[in-house]
């Protein structure tokens, strides 16, 4: 079944408006307050209805692969509310945060061998956006500064400012069908975010650690806009 574009446009535009309100709202309500449960209630809430529309939107849910997807969401999600309850990150909960991004290695075996759809491939890239806000909110919980939420705000900007230049932002291989630069720095950053939330890591070493992730995304993002640029510019001489 083909995706409805419109309906997806607008749902990645009201992703964009939401949590870039949201976003420094729980960011300053943490600051002032620190980690308690009705933060993640709207945190929480607003993503998993979020996640609930896009599936929707998508028609998603008919392949292997996007059950995987889906269920490695869902693990997410509660791991997520169990560490913000608790207000730490143990062990088990990290232990369950590192089997919920595996599982994207899963999802991309079973996308292989059953077969794969663009409403998949859509699913996957938002599930892998969902994971870097979760990331990012808990490694704010757990003594990173705020700015740690410019790694899910790259791909908000990006989306508005797409919209402002009318192009479509909806496509996960925006450069020629060729995203295997933005894997890779997905991969790493991953797995820097991953380490920095260890309960082994002291708040010193996981700014580092989440810093590094910032300079990579910024050139991700900019490599992005500037070939969606110039494909615009040559389409027009055309």
């Amino acid at each position: 079944m083909p995706i409805n574009q419109t309906a997806l446009d607008r749902w990645l535009l009201a992703q964009a408006l939401v949590w870039a309100v949201l976003i420094p709202t729980v960011a300053t309500w943490v600051e002032i307050e620190g980690p308690i449960r009705s933060q993640f209630f709207v945190f929480g809430g607003v993503m998993l209805v979020s996640h609930i529309a896009l599936v929707r939107v998508l028609g998603a849910g008919r392949t292997v692969a996007d059950a995987v997807t889906l269920v490695r969401g869902l693990a997410l999600w509660i791991c997520t509310f169990l560490a913000w309850s608790e207000g730490v990150i143990s062990w088990a909960l990290w232990i369950g945060l590192c089997l919920a991004v595996l599982a994207d290695l899963l999802d991309g075996w079973c996308a292989r061998r059953f077969g794969a759809s663009d409403a998949g491939a859509m699913l996957d890239m938002e599930t892998d956006q969902t994971t870097t806000l979760s990331l990012a909110f808990l490694l704010h919980m757990s003594g990173v500064g705020p700015w740690v939420y410019v790694l899910p705000g790259y791909r908000y900007a990006y989306i508005l400012l797409m919209r402002g230049l009318g192009i479509r932002a909806a496509d996960p291989k925006p450069c020629d069908g060729d995203n295997r630069r933005a894997k890779l720095i997905c991969a790493l950053m991953m797995i820097l975010l991953l380490a920095a939330c260890a309960p082994f890591v002291t708040p010193v070493l996981a700014n580092i650690m989440a810093a590094v992730p910032v300079v990579l995304l910024a050139y991700s993002y900019s490599s992005d806009v500037r070939f969606l640029l110039t494909q615009r510019r040559v389409g027009q001489q055309r």
